[in-house]
């Protein structure tokens, strides 16, 4: 991927920021997402009851980009579009390094958001200018994701390395390739420190 760019696909599209549209990515933000605020107002109680809170908002990334390349009204109309549209955000610098127990080696693996543009009030006002800077903010889902990993197991235990940054659902799907039914499976689930 193109350094200092986003990678956006949807259905069956996909574009790279700096290749396709000519904006390069100076600075996003992207550290935490805001946590779901859980107060309860108790009659005749002073102050509020504050529940334990786990849960997330939508995250709000808003990046900042600058045009490299002159672009008229009808296509920054067309790059609007395309990015109100729900889909995958990949940014070029956004990836994580882990070792991988189960193939003794160090695998990165791209993460991305789900997300669409919610506001790019300078994006749509004017035509793009070389060296104009301007802002979109697009609305995600609140944590970062990965591909689906797919492990052969073998008969016996098996371990499955965990590359998220939060306690997040994944989905096991078990595939018999074997001409023969599979009996006495046991999934075990360890909670691990990310």
């Amino acid at each position: 991927m193109t350094t200092n760019s986003v990678q956006f696909s949807y259905g069956n599209g996909s574009w790279n920021s700096v290749d396709d549209w000519g904006i390069k990515i100076i600075k996003h933000d992207f550290l935490a997402p805001e946590k779901r605020e859980n107060k309860r107002l108790i009659p005749r109680v002073s102050g509020m009851y504050k529940a334990p809170g786990k849960y997330y908002n939508e995250r709000i990334l808003r990046v900042q980009c600058v045009w490299m390349q002159n672009v008229t009204r009808f296509q920054v109309r067309k790059i609007a579009g395309i990015l109100s549209n729900e889909g995958r955000l990949q940014f070029s610098d956004e990836a994580i390094d882990k070792f991988d127990t189960v193939n003794n080696e160090y695998i990165r693996r791209a993460l991305y958001y789900r997300g669409e543009m919610f506001n790019a009030p300078e994006l749509v006002t004017y035509t793009g200018e070389v060296g104009r800077k301007f802002e979109i903010e697009f609305v995600c889902y609140p944590f970062a994701l990965s591909d689906t990993v797919t492990y052969p197991l073998n008969s016996g235990v098996n371990a499955i390395p965990y590359f998220g940054t939060y306690e997040t659902p994944c989905i096991i799907v078990l595939d018999n390739i074997s001409d023969g039914p599979i009996s006495n499976i046991t999934i075990t689930t360890i909670k691990k420190e990310v």
